[in-house]
């Protein structure tokens, strides 16, 4: 009868320990599930030659891009310079001018915004910011090449040329 009973509570202390590390295994799936969301939600940092060398890495993405102006382009467009790519990444500011932000040409910037692919139908249903740009014009010139529709634009620390 001992022996018996010995081997009950060796079955339920089996039991009872199968639970508790499948709970942990499940607490620590959950943990790690939330880990791998907040990194996939948070913006990728990457440098204007990046975004241009591999754009389908970037696609659709939340991003903030480094980079130095190279052109403006009317009030809401202008284009960081890039190493690979002659006419640089063109950005398209939504919700600031390049005037309030304070933007020349040769200024160290950080802009934060999706990247998107240049195409006819995003450029028309951008046409708001860009009514002083023809849609034309930057479709011939960065047609292929991905865009950043920005929400922010910030200079960089260091020394830029002044206008």
């Amino acid at each position: 009868m001992a022996q018996r009973r010995g081997k009950h509570i060796r079955a339920l202390l089996a039991l009872a320990s199968a639970l508790l590390f499948s709970g942990l295994l499940v607490l620590a799936g959950l943990d790690a599930g939330r880990s791998r969301a907040h990194a996939a939600a948070a913006p990728i940092a990457a440098a204007a030659d990046q975004v241009l060398a591999q754009p389908r890495s970037y696609l659709y993405q939340d991003a903030t891009v480094r980079g130095q102006v190279l052109r403006l382009w009317g009030q809401h467009c202008f284009a960081l310079s890039s190493h690979s790519v002659h006419q640089g990444l063109l950005i398209i500011l939504d919700g600031q001018t390049a005037a309030e932000a304070n933007l020349h040409p040769g200024q160290r910037v950080e802009v934060a915004g999706q990247v998107r692919p240049v195409a006819r139908a995003e450029l028309q249903a951008l046409r708001p910011l860009m009514a002083d740009v023809s849609g034309d014009t930057l479709l011939a010139l960065f047609s292929g090449d991905p865009y950043v529709l920005a929400h922010e634009v910030r200079p960089l620390a260091g020394r830029s040329p002044q206008p």
